[in-house]
């Protein structure tokens, strides 16, 4: 019973919906392909949610839209309809300043909307609906010296129930107080990155929050390599996840890219692969439930960029299908 609780614990915060989706999984169907090993490879819009010091890696202004499935342990019979909107923005300026520093900047905006959801009461009668909207957003600025990229994200989450007008929740205390990510990559050697993001402990509604965490991250290009390899170009990427007074976890991915075909990418990841235990002894158990493994895809066209992702895992629940688009504008 002790075992099937921490299970259902594990599994409760995999949300794949709405904010805990995106404070759970991330975004982008690249790093989900990925394995979620990203905070060493970030280099796209997404690194606003990854690693903000990933911004400095984009080309140029890109606009980036993240579309996934809704499946999960949600009955949508209870309510007439839903609407999910994310997309995120980064600039990486090309004049530096003071002919040392380069700057990159990003937005990212997530929005969950749910309508006309039946209220009853104790006896199952019928009294009248209402409607849930939430809103998750990122703003992060990067700053480039030698080989050292520093980033930092400001989280902000509003939660508004219209049943009651109080029913309004976020965590806008201030600028300086609001939940913030610090994010670090360091490059020793052109094929070689190390990446560190301390994530900021956050609220969403009333009774669900986030621990502080910190994810330290290791990527490695063979094609930056002063060896050759043939045939194929591979980046290997490993992050590890430690949260506070939690279990530790560990995700990693791999990227294969035919030199033939240079704009086609093979992606393959596993993550939440548990290697410490802070609350319980049988990983063995526990990773049986929890590891999801995920493959992806990634086509470029032009300025065009098009990664697809599936994850699936033990439990049908947490199977979902991701795709991304992204735009170099």
């Amino acid at each position: 019973m002790v075992l099937f609780s921490v299970i259902f614990l594990h599994l409760r915060g995999q949300r794949t919906i709405g904010v805990g989706a995106h404070l759970k999984h991330g975004v982008s169907a690249k790093a989900v392909g990925m394995g979620s090993a990203y905070t060493a490879l970030s280099e796209d819009p997404s690194a606003l949610y990854w690693n903000p010091a990933g911004l400095l890696g984009t080309k140029g202004a890109q606009l980036q839209m993240d579309i996934r499935d809704q499946m999960g342990p949600t009955d949508f019979n209870s309510f007439s309809g839903n609407n999910t909107f994310q997309m995120a923005f980064s600039h990486s300026l090309r004049k530096r300043l003071f002919r040392r520093f380069k700057i990159a900047w990003g937005l990212f905006i997530s929005q969950y909307s749910v309508s006309d959801i039946h209220e009853y009461d104790d006896e199952s009668n019928y009294i009248s609906d209402f409607n849930f909207y939430e809103t998750f957003g990122l703003t992060s600025i990067a700053i480039k010296y030698r080989v050292l990229d520093l980033g930092l994200s400001w989280k902000y989450i509003n939660q508004n129930f219209t049943l009651v007008k109080s029913g309004t929740h976020n965590n806008s205390k201030s600028i300086i107080r609001r939940p913030h990510d610090i994010g670090i990559k360091i490059h020793p050697f052109q094929f070689l990155t190390f990446g560190l993001m301390i994530r900021d402990s956050i609220k969403v509604g009333e009774f669900d929050s986030y621990p502080r965490s910190v994810h330290s991250g290791m990527a490695v290009r063979t094609d930056q390599l002063p060896v050759i390899i043939p045939m194929v170009d591979l980046t290997f990427s490993l992050d590890l996840i430690s949260p506070h007074k939690q279990d530790k976890k560990l995700n990693m991915g791999i990227e294969i890219i035919a030199k033939r075909f240079p704009k086609f990418a093979l992606r393959y990841g596993r993550s939440n692969i548990l290697i410490s235990s802070y609350q319980h002894n049988k990983l063995d158990e526990i990773n049986h439930y929890s590891q999801t493994n995920t493959v992806g895809v990634g086509l470029r066209i032009k300025k065009y960029i098009i990664d697809y992702a599936f994850r699936s895992s033990d439990q049908k629940l947490l199977n979902n299908n991701f795709l991304t688009i992204t735009v170099t504008i």
